[in-house]
């Protein structure tokens, strides 16, 4: 697919050979002896364009200009030669295979399509353009596209100002965005840092699949690292390396032959989704990333270089939870006691076990090793409105023990709190159902939970 390099190459072109010409005729009907041969192509020429339409827009008006963002390019035309504002537009967006060639000029230089430029009109020519200056001087432009996915559009007045130009991101070359703005926008985003690249509205237009992997593999940047997980070196170290492989391919007139042998462009082809490949680069891997076939170097590139995606706040601001490090402590359901019941009533509180929430006040610290429950949480899960001072909670864990771990719980006497070191909890509270506290206490016993295999988690 031609890029950002490849369209600055005819741009170029079409402003060395039309600008300062005035449109003579059209010819808007399929010639070269492609498949659609004598036929209006309704598909290419789009939004419901007619000849008619088209026809009455642009002959008797003067190319001004030859402009580009991305990989759009456009000719800005207008009711004189020396006008200063445009009439009319013809937009381009060339596809897969679309081209446009100038009589006897050279065609343009793909990797992987050529197309004849000796015989004219070309194969596919879906629009011709005959152009005169003042002179006698004369040019003809067509516009050849085999798999018909390009786009002819038009619009008028200022082009920039509706779309599709107004929906492109800055332009690499023509007016790239500083380096700290290029940061903050990697900040938050999750998605992997090539399909960031290939969003035509999100960091940058013009960069496709090749500039893309080449961008990547001189920053050493995995494909698949997410923006948010890039540090601050490696986001400075993207944007000055696609900035300067944009700069070299157009200085270069997307001839690739003159490209820097160093390039990863120059091994990429090898007709592979997967697997890999030997290259003077090293081994050479293929995987699908943002939707294309990518070439990486997994020894040369590697993944964000963040400790976590917290770094960026992202967790805390709508992206993505930050990763928990192998053998981090996480945090386990503590004890959720529902109200007391009222005066009189025999009925025992029920507890369930539950998640905790983050800890705010110091007085909610962890007591033992029941994390997330605090004395005041524990304290309301006891039977009969009994308390244990925050001393006496050791040892409480916060996941259900194996079968066989006993415990032992203090009994609270005239309905005040224990003695330090009466008590040693070893299994979640409360220990046991109501009605094994409940015949417990008609025996005048101390509650002891029995061996069992798992305790029940319920939502």
């Amino acid at each position: 697919m031609p890029e950002l390099p490849e369209v600055e190459a005819q741009r170029a072109m079409l402003e060395r050979s039309c600008v300062g010409m005035r449109v003579r005729a059209l010819t808007t009907v399929e010639q070269g002896g492609g498949g659609r041969d004598g036929l209006f192509d309704d598909k290419v020429i789009a939004e419901g364009l007619t000849a008619e339409r088209l026809t009455s827009a642009l002959v008797g008006l003067w190319v001004l200009a030859a402009r580009r963002r991305g990989k759009q390019m456009w000719l800005e035309l207008g009711a004189s030669r020396d006008a200063k504002t445009a009439i009319s537009n013809l937009l381009i967006h060339l596809g897969m295979t679309g081209a446009v060639l100038a009589r006897g000029g050279e065609g343009p230089k793909y990797k992987r399509l050529t197309i004849d430029a000796t015989v004219w009109p070309p194969k596919f020519t879906k629009l011709e353009l005959s152009l005169a200056d003042e002179t006698g001087c004369t040019c003809s432009l067509a516009y050849t596209d085999s798999r018909r996915f390009g786009r002819i559009l038009l619009r008028e007045g200022d082009a920039t100002l509706s779309p599709p130009i107004l929906a492109l991101a800055a332009d690499p070359i023509l007016n790239p965005p500083s380096a700290e703005e290029f940061a903050r926008m990697l900040a938050r985003p999750t998605t992997s840092i090539k399909a960031a690249l290939l969003d035509q509205s999100r960091l940058v237009c013009g960069v496709g699949n090749w500039v893309a992997d080449e961008v990547l593999y001189q920053a050493r940047i995995l494909p698949s690292a997410p923006c948010n997980a890039l540090s601050a070196e490696q986001c400075a170290a993207l944007h000055a390396t696609l900035i300067d492989v944009c700069t070299t391919a157009c200085k270069a007139n997307a001839d690739s032959s003159l490209f820097p042998p160093a390039w990863l462009f120059h091994h990429r082809w090898a007709n592979q989704t997967t697997g890999s490949i030997s290259s003077p680069l090293g081994r050479i891997c293929f995987d699908t990333v943002g939707g294309r076939t990518t070439a990486f170097l997994p020894h040369v590139q590697k993944p964000g270089a963040r400790e976590s995606l917290g770094a960026h706040g992202a967790a805390g601001r709508g992206g993505a939870q930050a990763p928990v490090p192998r053998g981090a402590h996480m945090p386990s359901k503590g004890i959720r006691a529902q109200s007391a019941p009222a005066s009189g009533n025999t009925a025992e509180p029920r507890a369930r076990a539950r998640r905790a929430p983050p800890v705010t006040d110091p007085a909610e610290q962890r007591v033992g090793g029941n994390d997330g429950a605090s004395p005041a949480m524990l304290e309301a899960a006891l039977p009969d409105g009994r308390a244990v001072a925050a001393g006496n909670m050791a040892a409480t864990t916060s996941r259900p023990r194996a079968a066989g771990r006993k415990a032992a719980s203090s009994r609270a006497a005239g309905g005040k709190a224990v003695d330090d070191g009466e008590a040693a909890v070893d299994t979640p509270l409360p220990s046991l159902p109501a009605k094994r506290r409940a015949q417990a206490r008609k025996a005048d016993i101390p509650d002891a939970a029995p061996p069992r295999k798992r305790a029940r988690r319920t939502a």
